[in-house]
């Protein structure tokens, strides 16, 4: 639980300093002006969401990025996930409800007016059912029995970020490669959210 506490906590922080950036487009007289390294740093968030019959995802996942260029075309930094999911196993069965929690890093190249590539390596602790040898899920006394662990996620996309000054929206489409999925889980995943200085 620790560690849930702790995304939970950075994601506030994150989601509190970025609004502190995005109203500092109105400095006063006597306001500093940003420094060169911090100038680079971008803060945003997004809410990530997968709806099926079988598997239901909801996420919130705070980012920092750092402009690794003069010209802020190619950054990185972490991303924290924060997930709801819901899996189906059928008539008989209660869904199997978990909250997971992950931290990653990310790639991400803006490309052409708005559009941007996106590469991200996320370890994220999740909760399941468990199967036997076959993929069966195991069942005793009518519960599904369940299971905590760790898994690698790869995501591999793009998007758009469009916005006027400092502040913007982007949505993006990511593609799990992960061979670690669940059977219901499906690879696309589609995020939305903000961002500030990107």
């Amino acid at each position: 639980m620790k560690p849930l506490f702790s995304i939970i906590g950075i994601s506030i922080f994150l989601l509190s300093y970025s609004s502190n950036i995005s109203a500092q487009g109105n400095r006063g007289e006597n306001d500093r002006e940003l420094t060169a390294f911090e100038e680079n740093f971008w803060y945003g968030g997004n809410i990530g969401l997968q709806i099926s019959s079988f598997y239901t995802l909801a996420a919130l996942e705070p980012m920092i990025g750092y402009k690794m260029d003069k010209n802020g075309a190619f950054s990185v930094g972490p991303r924290f996930s924060l997930e709801y999911t819901s899996e189906n196993f059928g008539v008989g069965f209660d869904r199997v409800n978990s909250f997971n929690y992950g931290l990653g890093v990310f790639t991400r190249a803006k490309i052409y007016r708005g559009v941007f590539a996106h590469i991200e390596y996320e370890k994220l602790n999740f909760k399941s059912a468990q199967a036997d040898n076959f993929g069966n899920v195991i069942v005793l006394n009518n519960e599904i029995q369940t299971e905590r662990s760790w898994r690698n996620n790869y995501f591999i996309g793009g998007g758009f970020k469009q916005g006027t000054g400092r502040v913007g929206f982007e949505i993006a489409i990511l593609f799990n490669i992960s061979d670690e999925l669940r059977p219901n889980e499906q690879p696309l995943e589609y995020r939305a959210g903000f961002n500030v200085n990107f």
